[in-house]
């Protein structure tokens, strides 16, 4: 069988801590976030072009489209708790 939805790599706007970089690429290879951060320190650290490599990432990676009908009920919620 195949998977007919199409995975795409997006800045994770909602698990983000600097660029939502590390939180878009946790929840396309569907890991914890924690593991991208550390992985990304490590890279900026220890790699001569680490920094240049998540800063190419930020600018490339495109954001995560705001979805509807996520907007829709948080929305809905906010009016309801009023």
């Amino acid at each position: 069988m195949k998977n007919t939805e199409e995975k795409t790599l997006y800045r994770s706007s909602a698990d983000k801590m600097i660029f939502g970089v590390c939180g878009g690429m946790a929840k396309y290879f569907d890991k914890d976030a924690l593991f991208f951060r550390l992985l990304a320190a490590a890279v900026i650290l220890f790699v001569p072009f680490g920094l240049f490599i998540y800063l190419f990432s930020a600018i490339f990676i495109p954001m995560e489209p705001k979805d509807e009908e996520t907007t829709k009920t948080s929305e809905e919620e906010i009016v309801e708790e009023e």
